[in-house]
This record gives C-alpha cells, sequence and structure tokens, in this order.
C-alpha cells in the first residue's frame, strides 16, 4: 500500500519535528519535507509551520512500498532500467493505495530511490530509476540538459508514408479540468521527429518510430495528432469534449472507447533510451519489439 496514516499522540506541548524524528524514526530533511505535503495534522489541523509546538492526536500520511512485483530489464550499482506495464502509474498521484512502479524500485532498492523521468499510465516501456541520490541529481541534470536520448514507437491511423519533423509549439499545461494541450504560436517550443517503420493495409495503422527532441507533456501523442496521424487508441486529442471528460472522469465505457479510438489502451510504447554514465555509453532497449499484444487490442478495436 503505496500511502498509510499513522495515528500518534503526544501528552506534552512539544515542537512537531523532534516528535516526528523520535516517532517516526526520520531525519528533520524528511519531516520538514512530510510538512511541505501537508501530510501531518494535529487534531484535525494541518500543520504547516515547522516550528509549531503540538499537543494531542497527530496524524501522519506516509509512503510505503508495497510488494515489488516488477524486476529490472537493465540494472547498474547506481541505477536500474525498468519496462513499464501499459496501466500503472510510475509514481503516486495523489494519496491512494494503488500500485505504482515506484513501490518496485523503492523496495528493491531502498526509500532513496526514484524515478528520475516520466511517462503516461497508458504508455508502456522504458523508465530511468536511481538508485541514490548523487544518480537521481546527475541523471534528472542530464535530462534538463538533453544528453538522454529516448525513442518510441507508436500505431498510428493512416499510412505515414514519409519522415516528419514536427516543429509545432504546446501551449504550456493551463486548465487542470481538461487537461488538452493544444497547438498554438503562443506555446512552447516543440520538436518531435517521426519515422515510418511498417504500415498494416488490412487494419490501415502503420508502426512508426517518434524521437521527442524536447519533453513537452503529451508530445508525442499531440504532434502525431498535428500532423492527421492520431495514436491508436488515443482518448483525448482529436475526440468530442463530452468523450474526454468521460475518459478523465473514468467513466467511459470500454465498448465506446474501442468504437472510437480502436483500441482500449494507448498504442504507444518507450522502446529505447541511450545515455552517457561515469564515462560510459549506454543504450537500453527492447532487442526486439514485441507488439502482438498491441495487435490484438488494435484488431479487436478496429472490428468492434
Amino acid at each position: 500500500m503505496p500511502f498509510v496514516q499513522k495515528k500518534l499522540f503526544s501528552n506534552n506541548k512539544t515542537l512537531i519535528i523532534p516528535f516526528l524524528c523520535e516517532n517516526l524514526n526520520l531525519t528533520n530533511a524528511e519531516a520538514g519535507r512530510l510538512m511541505d505535503k501537508r501530510r501531518v495534522s494535529c487534531e484535525g489541523v494541518t500543520v504547516e509551520k515547522k516550528f509549531t509546538y503540538i499537543k494531542g492526536e497527530v496524524l501522519v500520511t506516509l509512503f510505503e512500498e508495497g510488494v515489488c512485483t516488477n524486476t529490472p530489464l537493465f540494472s547498474h550499482p547506481d541505477f536500474s532500467v525498468y519496462e513499464k506495464p501499459s496501466g500503472i502509474l510510475v509514481h503516486p498521484q495523489r494519496i491512494s493505495a494503488e500500485h505504482t512502479l515506484l513501490d518496485d524500485i523503492k523496495s528493491r532498492y531502498g526509500k532513496v530511490a526514484n524515478i528520475v523521468h516520466r511517462i503516461d499510465r497508458e504508455t508502456s516501456g522504458l523508465v530511468l530509476a536511481s538508485h541514490h541520490k548523487v544518480s537521481e541529481k546527475f541523471f534528472k541534470l542530464a535530462f534538463d540538459e538533453k544528453q538522454i536520448d529516448k525513442s518510441y514507437f507508436a500505431y498510428v491511423r493512416g499510412k505515414v508514408e514519409k519522415r516528419y519533423e514536427v516543429d509545432a509549439p504546446i501551449l504550456k499545461f493551463r486548465d487542470l479540468s481538461s487537461r488538452f494541450f493544444p497547438v498554438s504560436e503562443e506555446g512552447r517550443e516543440s520538436l518531435t521527429i517521426i519515422e515510418p517503420l511498417r504500415y498494416d493495409s488490412v487494419l490501415d495503422i502503420s508502426l512508426v518510430k517518434a524521437i521527442p527532441i524536447t519533453g513537452r507533456t503529451h508530445q508525442i501523442r499531440i504532434h502525431l495528432w498535428h500532423i492527421g496521424h492520431p495514436i491508436v487508441g488515443e482518448p483525448l486529442y482529436g475526440n468530442p469534449i463530452p468523450f474526454r471528460e468521460a475518459y478523465l472522469e473514468n467513466r467511459l465505457d470500454e465498448k465506446e472507447r474501442l468504437q472510437q479510438t480502436g483500441a482500449s489502451r494507448l498504442m504507444l510504447h518507450a522502446q529505447e533510451l541511450r545515455f552517457r554514465y561515469d564515462g560510459s555509453y549506454h543504450i537500453v532497449s527492447k532487442t526486439k519489439f514485441d507488439d502482438a499484444t498491441y495487435l490484438e487490442s488494435v484488431r479487436k478495436g478496429i472490428k468492434s
């Protein structure tokens, strides 16, 4: 269970930080981060100031890793690469008991291990995790400075006949309710390279390789939709507002999704990571793209 609630009690007036450290075996920094995340309350009131004196019942919400169900595809003493299944969150988005990839990572490598980048819940594929704070800082900086190359495979609608360099600005996240990121001249610079791999004339879908040069939210999904080849299974971009709302609110019937999008999941897979670490160049990829499950889902959607 990723989040648990601990109930503590203080009979005497005491400072909150030392109280948390003593009762939960935390460092001052760890206790402070819990407060920064508004996960500490006393007598029903959130404790925000670190020099607050408390007395009475204290509730603390803690992240605890769950049972390890996923093993790394590649492991190094300082980092590992996992292959995330579609439908699994990378890390908790809210306080819930839902299993995430972070559970597996912390269960195997300890509580300081962390994920250094993100992919969507429905996107499957490679995720890089650090085993300690030094490698976490290194990889996060490397992603920021575009020193790590990523590539994806996607099944898309129609026949992709040429290589694209999609240079289309994407608006910054604005509307929390819609979660929609349109292409706009007012948006941030965004560039994706799209390379056709093969075409299935029966299903009228193409397998493409997508290389994001920049790292905007939903960038590959938006750019493929923008050039008229939306990803099979795409629930947001190019669909009517009521359909998008039903998907975001978990009200969407599976049959309706199959009929509208052509698949029960987003047909996007993070296939390869390339980066340099400690003097060595690493290429981590699935040597063979096993897309049988993909195609079966697509066929099911096309026939529905």
